[in-house]
């Protein structure tokens, strides 16, 4: 006769965890994406299998994702059993118990159930819309940081807009935000940041009211990844109808992503870098307010059909690990100097 006390235990211990088996799931995949975000203080050195003993301890975003779990599943209607294999696609995404994967994507990054996702085109869509409705950078911002289209959102503690001067005529733009972004809300706060307020005090920039920052997505991929395609995607909108309100006259664009993502190339930053080239702004996302007063209103009307001269260079996190493309670094920065 098989002894039943190892389960009975098993459903104790479930018991005074209050936690289902599917939160427990959704749980370990929490941990492990703080894990992989480095929001690792309170996890012990413990067996996946004991992780959730402690998860009354977990931290607000922990708490938030897994409710948010709980939630949306209650709320959903019971789809699965309506739903033919065929209409399904990949059925370990769509059945009612999640596998980890379907949650995750993109090491660690929560993936809404695809039964109420929305697809990256019809996000992308939304996001026009929404990007094209702001008539100027206030507006854009509160829109992009209560936006829910780019799936980054839901792991992040803070959106990171932009900051710096709209009208100083100089805008630069990275990648994402890293950790130290992503825990203040502000872009180029941690070491590449640092580093490139020291490049940037060479050449006479020493605050930022002389030029404006921002990124390509607005929120930290897990485990400071490179953004994909789908969140790019998601997030360049929003983008294009920033640069067409500020309308600068010159950009400055940080890292391999950055460059081929706004000039539309396939060629790598080190081809990029060295020269000056050409953003010309979507015409669709010229309409509207520009961010520039009157006095510079002729210039940003002639920027806007002239385009805007671009200088692609190193991303100072890049330059970090590799301290010999410094030198280079350095030769943008004077074409830059020169430009100004």
């Amino acid at each position: 006769m098989v002894s039943k006390e190892p389960i009975a235990k098993s459903a104790s211990a479930r018991k005074e965890q209050s936690v289902s088996l599917d939160e427990r799931s959704a749980l370990i995949a929490c941990l492990e994406w703080q894990r992989d975000c480095g929001h690792d203080g309170w996890i012990k050195d413990v067996e996946h299998g004991g992780a959730t003993n402690g998860w009354e301890n977990a931290d607000v975003v922990t708490h938030e994702l897994l409710q948010s779990i709980t939630r949306r599943k209650a709320a959903e209607p019971k789809l699965a059993s309506n739903i033919t294999q065929s209409q399904r696609g990949n059925a370990s995404e769509e059945s009612n118990t999640p596998t980890k994967d379907a949650r995750l994507s993109s090491k660690g990054n929560r993936h809404i159930d695809s039964t109420v996702a929305l697809l990256p085109a019809e996000a992308v869509s939304q996001a026009e819309r929404l990007a094209l409705s702001c008539d100027d950078l206030g507006e854009l911002e509160r829109a992009v940081l209560s936006s829910e289209l780019c799936p980054l959102h839901i792991g992040a503690r803070h959106g990171v807009f932009a900051e710096g001067n709209p009208q100083s005529g100089l805008m630069i733009v990275g990648e994402a935000p890293g950790k130290e972004e992503d825990e203040q809300g502000k872009p180029f706060v941690g070491a590449s940041g640092q580093l490139l307020m020291r490049m940037l005090s060479y050449i006479g920039i020493t605050t930022r009211d002389q030029y404006y920052i921002t990124n390509l997505v607005y929120w930290r991929p897990p485990g400071n990844r490179t953004p994909s395609p789908d969140e790019l995607l998601v997030c360049h909108p929003f983008f294009k109808r920033q640069i067409s309100l500020l309308r600068p006259r010159l950009l400055l664009l940080l890292g391999n992503v950055a460059a081929q993502t706004i000039l539309r190339e396939k060629r790598g930053i080190t081809r990029l870098r060295g020269k000056f080239l050409e953003y010309n702004i979507d015409p669709a996302y010229k309409e509207g307010s520009s961010t520039q007063d009157s006095n510079q209103s002729s210039v940003a009307d002639n920027t806007a059909s002239q385009g805007i001269r671009t200088l692609a260079t190193f991303h100072p996190s890049y330059l970090l690990r590799t301290p010999s493309k410094k030198a280079a670094a350095w030769h943008d920065l004077l074409m830059l100097r020169r430009a100004l």
